[in-house]
């Protein structure tokens, strides 16, 4: 049965909280402090930098590996299909969707974003459907970036599907709008003036609700497990090197609220986040991503050939439905709503209802804002999954969300829903 998607209950008016987002890009001047939540400080804590391990690697026939010298960089575009042309008359054909890699690249140089990427894969092969970026290269690999609010879908996996938590258990609060603190995970009727459910939480990112429940119900070893059945803390095999993604868990109670509510300790790359929502889509399966089509000699004749390949599994198939339908609320009334309804509450997609998670912070000196958005369409019947983020400076023309509409409209415009 779907899921209602109401707003939270309250017990006096006030300001619906809006999403949560951590991210740091390396390519950027460093934040000195971060907002889990729109224009609202919060405590500073330092980042976090590693280096990009090489990626697992891909499967190839015996000999020199066919995929030597791979630089989605140095692909070009011939009839319809990105071709990288190598020197030996090797010639790499790339999965990527020239018509989305270009759009995507141009809404950022028009929008005049210090840095943004936009990720979409078919969620269906894992296929790589688009890697654009702009403002630095290999942005879509790097690790660098808090989770923050994308990390709330891991934590309700674990609700759903470890605690037995169901979607519509209530949870009254009253704080943790911009940080948690000890006092937030305590009931206390003076001040737990709303009330909202788990499913609630994640399509309007309510952090003290997520917060409160993980604290009651999960303990740090089943929180570290579903982190790690998404692909936390372990490499992603790819044709190019990515950074894998790093989860910690601390004994302090307060900190392990604060990770479970998406409040530091998580780092993921783009390409994972794309991930994430894949495996969801896909019924709790996550696929190997994968760049290269074919590989052919000089003289025509295949070297190698992409196809898709199963990397774990993440979650249940009844809790990925479960998550899908509360990804829903995020766009059909949570805090995304705007970004795929016109001002007369029309769809920008209509016919197709996305499952996502939003994410938003603010960083200073210099200021940057950040947002980015995880999700896939159509939620009952997926075909892609997609992640986006933007970087802005005080005067903003996009947003994530806004980008990941434009992504998907862009797809099916090329792939409509029959």
């Amino acid at each position: 049965m779907d899921l209602p998607t109401p707003v939270p209950t309250r017990r006096e008016p006030i300001l619906a909280p809006r999403s949560v987002l951590l991210l740091l890009l390396l390519a950027l001047p460093a934040i000195s402090s971060l907002a889990p939540a729109d224009d609202a400080p919060e405590e500073q804590r330092p980042a976090e930098a590693t280096e990009a391990p090489r990626s697992a690697a891909v499967p190839s026939p015996q000999g020199p590996d066919p995929l030597t010298g791979l630089d989605l960089a140095a692909a070009q575009l011939h009839d319809g299909r990105l071709l990288q042309r190598m020197p030996d008359g090797r010639v790499l054909e790339l999965t990527i969707e020239p018509r989305l890699q270009r759009e995507m690249q141009r809404l950022f140089r028009e929008n005049q974003v210090p840095a943004a990427v936009a990720v979409a894969l078919d969620s269906r092969s894992g296929k790589v459907l688009a890697l654009a970026e702009h403002g630095g290269q290999g942005l879509w690999a790097e690790a660098s970036a808090p989770a923050a609010s994308i990390f709330k879908v891991v934590t309700a996996s674990a609700l759903v599907e470890k605690a037995g938590i169901a979607p519509d258990l209530e949870v009254c609060y009253g704080g943790g709008s911009h940080h948690l603190s000890a006092r937030d995970l305590e009931d206390d009727s003076s001040r737990d003036r709303q009330c909202a459910s788990l499913a609630q939480a994640v399509g309007y990112s309510l952090n003290a609700v997520v917060a409160k429940l993980a604290d009651r119900h999960l303990d740090r070893d089943t929180l570290a497990r579903a982190a790690e059945s998404f692909g936390f803390n372990a490499p992603i095999p790819f044709e190019l090197p990515v950074q894998p993604s790093r989860a910690e868990f601390p004994a302090d109670r307060l900190e392990l609220a604060r990770t479970a509510a998406g409040f530091w300790h998580t780092h993921l790359s783009p390409l994972h986040a794309a991930l994430v929502a894949q495996a969801i889509a896909q019924g709790g399966q996550m696929l190997r991503p994968w760049l290269v089509s074919r590989v052919s000699d000089a003289a025509g004749r295949t070297l190698y050939a992409g196809e898709p390949h199963f990397l774990r599994t993440a979650i249940a198939p009844a809790t990925a439905r479960t998550l899908s339908r509360m990804m829903t609320i995020t766009t059909t009334a949570g805090t995304s709503r705007r970004a795929f309804h016109d001002r007369d509450g029309r769809p920008y997609l209509p016919g197709i209802r996305v499952a996502g998670k939003t994410g938003t912070l603010t960083g200073q000196e210099p200021y940057r804002g950040y947002t980015w958005f995880v999700g896939f369409a159509p939620a009952e019947a997926p075909r892609v999954a997609v992640a986006t983020l933007v970087v802005n400076e005080p005067t903003w023309r996009i947003k994530a969300s806004q980008v990941a509409r434009e992504l998907l409209q862009t797809y099916f415009d090329e792939h409509p829903v029959r």
